[in-house]
């Protein structure tokens, strides 16, 4: 394994070299090493190499991806840029044009004053005129009677669509009119006078006696009526067997009156009249409208009077409201016959279900006229109010309703890593995929994502997941978090081939299947996701080491040992807080690449126990020591005393059997080292 990178060491490195220097040139100091014609002895020299410490500390300081937590536990942890997704629905309603014709129809008119007639006895009994005036019997006579032409106030002419006529006679005569057959049952025609055409015929029977007041009446559906009427009267009396006296002036009264009236046309004084209608524009069914705010739209709208009386034009649309929040109600005042365009201005009113969502949306126009202030007009059921509008767009700027399904796709994102080559020969027992959607939009949907990893050799693992969304509530995006770990995912298998680069793609989708949600302008989703592997691992045959450093000793004392070694030993002492073997190699060589890849001395292997484990967590607990002392041949010093030398330590671990082991920035392996040397040394040195 390619151990976790390491700090430089080489100040402290230089500083113990130095230490030790002077020490030996204390024990050489204002000696002249001559010829050996003197005598001569042999002494020991020890020189420290200093400490080589593999520490957690320095392999993860210049380590992006491997951090620590409070508890000294060490991570690895990659975080992927957050990426996003524009939940654009289409929040316009295209609106059709309206072609709209709201017709009077048949109308009613104010009844007209009736028309009264007359009849003198003299005029329906001639010889009523030569009647002595005491009381005396008369005979039994008939007549047919015809009255001139009277007004029916108020009105020039109607076409009815229906009504009534009365007849009310009242019998003023001193002898009964009328009877229940031929010849005296009387019988009635109202006649228009301009013509003498008969307009309805009312059958009188029945005796009515003298003094007595009675009324017929008729339908007068489908009767064009005319500005005056005639009557006449046929029938007879049947005189009387008792004297009576003869008043040659008494009379018989006929009223004609018209009650009920409504017309398909008039020429006529018009009360008020009020008519309606309405037409449904359809809304676009991508969105069923419960509520919606209007952010922008106008009503182009053409309005044409046909009636000649001025009108009010009341338009309502019962689903909206205005930017007051009161129900839409437009109101324009028309002269008679007048034609206008006008725009009405949309934005900030709101659109609104009383049960149902929306599928269109309902105007209805209501037109009212106060009449024709008592001059006669000439109106008709086929006068109407025309209004067109035009098509048009309303910008909604947030709806509530029943949300189509739709699916967008997450901007993809792509993140390279460097992985450490510390990781090597580890394989992690244990990781967790934390994924955070933040939902801006008002519906509930769900989430699919791919995560796809790459390491150098080309391989490739991928991870998938799906998530239900809630919606945005007091206009706080709602937060999903997905945890995906070794329990309930292929995680630790993604993670085994060291992916050097993460792709992740994926969509949300929002709405459908009936769901009822707030959407508006400028919605969106991100999403963020970050992978947290503890390093509880199983270490499999793996290597550790940190960069050799050089072994700079002085010049002087390098020549003098080269020159007078004889033998010599390296003395190790070892420390161990890491929770698994390992076995410890020494190496050197005349330059920093090749002290590590191709020494030309390795001492070694130096056997070092695990430190304790804590079997719950699966810390190390404690240290464990080991020393050694391993003889050096000449040309191993030799080595050592190259000018260019450098050292490394290197610490190959066996692995842990399949045991999972964790690791902590407090963990270390120290290798404390020191060279003992036998140099010859002239008698008066």
């Amino acid at each position: 394994m390619n151990p976790i990178p390491r700090a430089d060491r080489r100040p402290a490195r230089l500083a113990a070299a130095a230490a030790l220097l002077a020490a030996v040139s204390l024990l050489i100091a204002g000696c002249t090493i001559e010829e050996p014609e003197m005598p001569t002895f042999t002494t020991v020299v020890t020189l420290p190499i200093g400490n080589h410490d593999i520490t957690v500390t320095e392999l993860i300081e210049d380590q992006d991806y491997l951090s620590a937590t409070a508890d000294s536990m060490l991570f690895f942890s990659v975080i992927g840029t957050t990426t996003s997704v524009a939940l654009d629905t289409d929040l316009s309603a295209e609106l059709t044009g309206v072609d709209f014709d709201a017709s009077l129809g048949d109308f009613a008119i104010a009844s007209p004053a009736p028309a009264s007639f007359c009849f003198r006895l003299d005029e329906i009994y001639p010889a009523a005129a030569s009647l002595p005036p005491v009381p005396i019997a008369v005979p039994a006579f008939g007549f047919d009677l015809g009255g001139d032409g009277a007004d029916l106030g108020g009105i020039e002419s109607a076409v009815v669509a229906s009504g009534r006529i009365e007849l009310t006679i009242t019998n003023g005569l001193p002898v009964p009119v009328s009877g229940d057959a031929p010849p005296e049952r009387m019988t009635a025609d109202v006649i228009d006078p301009r013509y003498g055409t008969v307009l309805v015929s009312l059958d009188c029977s029945g005796e009515l006696g003298p003094g007595e007041t009675r009324t017929w009446s008729a339908d007068l559906a489908g009767v064009h009526l005319p500005g005056s009427v005639g009557v006449s009267l046929a029938g007879g009396s049947p005189g009387s067997t008792a004297a009576v006296t003869v008043d040659p002036a008494s009379t018989l009264a006929v009223n004609v009156a018209v009650v009920d009236l409504t017309v398909a046309e008039a020429e006529a004084a018009i009360d008020a009249q009020s008519f309606a209608g309405d037409a449904v524009v359809a809304l676009p069914d991508s969105l069923e409208i419960i509520t919606a705010e209007i952010a922008g739209g106008a009503l182009d709208m053409t309005l044409e009077n046909g009636l000649p009386v001025p009108c009010s034009v009341s338009i309502a649309c019962p689903e909206m409201d205005d930017a007051s929040g009161s129900p839409l109600n437009i109101v324009l005042d028309l002269a008679a016959h007048e034609r206008r365009d006008t725009r009405i201005e949309l934005a900030g009113a709101g659109i609104h279900a009383e049960e149902a969502p929306l599928t269109g949306l309902t105007w209805t126009v209501a037109v009212a006229s106060a009449g024709s202030d008592g001059a006669p007009v000439t109106l008709r059921a086929t006068d109407r109010l025309h209004i067109q509008a035009a098509p048009t767009v309303l910008a909604l700027g947030e709806v509530s309703g029943i949300i189509p399904a739709q699916n967008f796709p997450i901007d993809a994102m792509h993140e390279q890593i460097d992985i450490p080559d510390e990781l090597e020969g580890l394989t992690l027992a244990a990781a967790t995929l934390t994924v955070e959607i933040l939902n801006d939009t008002g519906v509930r949907g769900a989430v699919d994502l791919r995560v796809e990893g790459r390491n150098a050799a080309g391989e490739t693992a991928v991870l998938v997941t799906s998530a239900e969304i809630e919606a945005r509530k007091d206009e706080a995006p709602a937060r999903t978090v997905v945890h995906l770990d070794e329990f309930n995912s292929t995680i630790t298998e993604f993670l085994r081939i060291l992916p050097e680069s993460y792709d992740l793609t994926g969509s949300v989708r929002v709405g459908g299947a009936g769901l009822i949600g707030t959407v508006r302008p400028g919605d969106s989703a991100s999403v963020s996701w970050r992978i947290d592997a503890p390093l509880k691992v199983v270490i499999d045959n793996s290597e550790i080491h940190r960069d050799s450093e050089p072994l700079d000793l002085d010049e002087d004392l390098r020549e003098e040992i080269e020159e007078r070694i004889e033998t010599g030993r390296i003395l190790t002492a070892i420390e161990n807080h890491f929770p698994f073997d390992a076995e410890i190699y020494f190496q050197a060589g005349p330059d920093s690449m090749s002290a590590l890849d191709d020494p030309d001395l390795v001492i070694g292997p130096l056997a070092v126990a695990a430190a304790a484990v804590d079997p719950a967590t699966g810390f190390a607990k404690g240290i464990v020591e080991s020393n050694h002392d391993i003889h050096l041949t000449k040309s191993d010093i030799l080595v050592l005393t190259s000018p260019t030398a450098h050292t490394a330590v290197v610490a190959r671990i066996p692995g842990t059997g399949g045991a999972e082991v964790a690791l902590r920035t407090g963990d270390y392996l120290r290798v404390t080292g020191a060279i003992r040397a036998e140099i010859l040394v002239e008698e008066d040195d």
